[in-house]
This record gives structure tokens, sequence and C-alpha cells, in this order.
């Protein structure tokens, strides 16, 4: 029978989920507190969430721990950055807690606390995403039913150094053929040229919405990004399709590919080389 009994000063909560029986500390002497934790695990699972006492022991330390563990599996270039933003500031605030413990309130005073050791905004909403991916990934793997709004601080950034249309036209007409139509979609949409223009592919283009997306954790805060076709962009991309079916034509069935850049500086196509796979939009560097 579900229900709240007291062991010592302490409330636990008894629930069934799939006939099995569960029992879970409370962690309060408070009843009004532990009869609505016992409502909402009575919720969750009437979502079909499956809830179980180990929801409640994730620790900091271990969620940062799977965090890490995702960035390694995917051989993320960032991995570095994440452990030192972890070690230096994340660790030392939360560490020692229960994961789902942390409430909206607790991460706002910790914004407040990396405001008052003079952090730029840019780097606390770096720390923000990294709690936000850990909440998602902790959800993912069953090991927490919900996390807890997490507001990003507005960014105001100045950006300097941008080309006029007419200094980018000289400039792209210096490049090759092959690397003059990433430059120009870089250009078009503001997007990282290794990590976010060459990796696209034509699964992620959708002509008939005016849309191209980027995968979720594909993008430096891990969230997913989609832009509207302009006209120019359109155009663009039109091109890399004509491209595509003089390749087919000629027996190259994968879907497009920039024209190899034989004639490009070999430093530059080293360093893309590493970025480029097959049957991707902006295609391969020559051998």
């Amino acid at each position: 029978m579900q229900g709240l009994r007291k062991r010592g000063r302490i409330w636990w909560l008894r629930y069934f989920r799939n006939g099995r029986r569960y029992e879970e500390s409370a962690r309060t002497s408070d009843y009004e507190v532990a009869k609505d934790l016992l409502k909402t695990r009575l919720g969750e699972i009437a979502k079909g969430v499956p809830v179980t006492p180990a929801m409640s022991r994730l620790r900091f330390e271990e969620a940062m721990t799977d965090l890490e563990t995702e960035y390694t599996v995917n051989k993320r270039d960032s991995l570095d950055h994440l452990k030192r933003r972890i070690q230096l500031h994340l660790l030392p605030w939360f560490g020692g807690r229960r994961f789902g413990t942390i409430k909206t309130s607790d991460v706002n005073a910790y914004v407040q606390h990396r405001q008052k050791d003079g952090a730029a905004v840019a780097s606390i909403n770096r720390e923000l995403a990294i709690l936000k991916r850990a909440f998602t990934l902790a959800i993912r793997g069953g090991k927490l039913s919900h996390r807890p709004y997490i507001p990003m601080l507005q960014e105001h950034n100045v950006r300097v150094g941008f080309f006029e249309p007419a200094e980018f036209t000289d400039v792209k007409a210096q490049l090759s053929v092959a690397l003059q139509s990433v430059a120009e979609f870089a250009y078009l949409t503001g997007w990282r040229v290794q990590s976010e223009v060459l990796p696209l592919e034509w699964r992620q283009v959708d002509f008939e919405a005016g849309t191209v997306t980027l995968d979720p954790g594909t993008t430096k805060n891990d969230e997913g990004r989609t832009i509207y076709l302009t006209k120019a962009l359109r155009a663009l991309l039109t091109r890399q399709q004509e491209v595509t079916e003089a390749l087919k034509a000629q027996g190259d069935d994968r879907p497009v590919r920039v024209p190899p850049a034989r004639e490009a500086d070999p430093e530059l196509l080293r360093g893309l080389a590493k970025r480029l796979r097959s049957r991707r939009l902006f295609g391969e560097a020559a051998p």
C-alpha cells in the first residue's frame, strides 16, 4: 500500500511501479514536504517515468563524470575545456550535492557568485550549458526524472572586424573554387567553419520549409539551431545541388561535396581534412 511512514525523525515514501514496491527516504522530518514529494513521485509514475529511489541518490560528481564520458565517446574537441570549467568553478560550488536537489534558485545563486568574481557573461553561460547538458543526459539515462529551469544570461557581444559585402567579395575572389562556397556559407550564416559548416549534411537542409538545422550536440553549447534560408543562402545551396548532380553524372554517388581543392594552401587543407568526412554537404578535401 502506498503512503508515508516514519523511521525515527525521517519520513519515508512507499509507492508501486509496474507491480513492484519501492521505498524511498524523503530526507525530511516535515510531513508536508514528504507528502508533496510522494505526490510528485506518483505523478511521475502515472506519466510513465521510470521512477526508482536511485534517482534521488545521483550526486553531482557522478553526473559530471557521465558528461565527461559522453564527451570522450563522441571525441569532442572541447573535452579539456569542459573538465577545466567543472574543476575550477562548478565542482567547488555544487560538489557533494545530490544532483536532483539543485533548483533554479541554486543556479541563480551560483550565477551571482560568479558575477561577484568578475566572470564574463559568456563564461557563465558556458558553465550553465554544462549543467543543462548534464541534466539532459541524466534524464535520458533514467537517473533523474526532471531538471530545473536554468536561465541563460543575455549576452551583448559587440564584435568587430566583420567584412563589408564588397570586402568579402574581394577576399572570396582570392580563394579556390572549392573553398568559395564554404566561405560564403560561413559569411551568410555566421556559423563556425570547422565544427558547424563543414560537417553539414543534406538531411539538415529543408528547401520546402526553408530551413537549415544543426543537430543538438554539434554546436558550441550543445543545443540545436535552425536558421531560415535567405535569398542568397538558398541560391548558394541550389548551386551546391547542381554540383551534386554533376558529380552523380560522373559516377560519384555521394550526396554532395565541394570540388576537391587541390590548388589550395596545403596547411589549410591539412587543417580542414581533419573535419571532413564522406557524405557531407561540403564534402572532403583532396588527399
